[in-house]
């Protein structure tokens, strides 16, 4: 029908479009008010279990502050036991020679390593304890 013959002219689709628009605004709308009146439920839930609901999430809050506080103590003790089982391993393997009595600073961050500080944006060393410490002060 390009070349230029004539047909039958098709038939307008505007009214039919039109109205499809005019239901699709419609639904749009419905959403809308349907999506408000859940969030005014939603607040006026709240509001009436407001107190109960305070006191569950302070209760998992102390919960999980608690647990991670232990966590934190846990893992102080684990890298205490681990230096010293660093050291013997260390000493087992340099005894008798003069390297066997120069230990490293365990007690330093990571043993003072730049590849270990640099990430964390620390260019000296930081104390063990410390860290510990910046943990602890986190979880507050």
């Amino acid at each position: 029908m390009l070349d230029g013959s004539k047909g039958k002219r098709p038939e307008s689709r505007t009214d039919e479009l039109q109205r499809q628009f005019a239901e699709a605004e419609a639904d749009r709308d419905g959403h809308q008010v349907a999506h408000d009146r859940l969030l005014e439920q939603r607040a006026e839930h709240i509001d009436e279990n407001r107190g109960r609901l305070v006191k569950t999430v302070d209760r998992l809050v102390d919960e999980k502050q608690r647990r991670m506080l232990a966590l934190i103590d846990e893992l102080e003790q684990e890298r205490v036991a681990l230096s010293q089982a660093r050291e013997a391993a260390l000493w087992a393997r340099t005894f008798p020679a003069e390297q066997a009595g120069r230990m490293p600073r365990w007690q330093t961050f990571a043993g003072g390593l730049r590849r270990v500080l640099e990430p964390l944006g620390l260019q000296a060393e930081v104390d063990a304890g410390r860290f510990f410490s910046a943990l602890r002060g986190d979880v507050e």
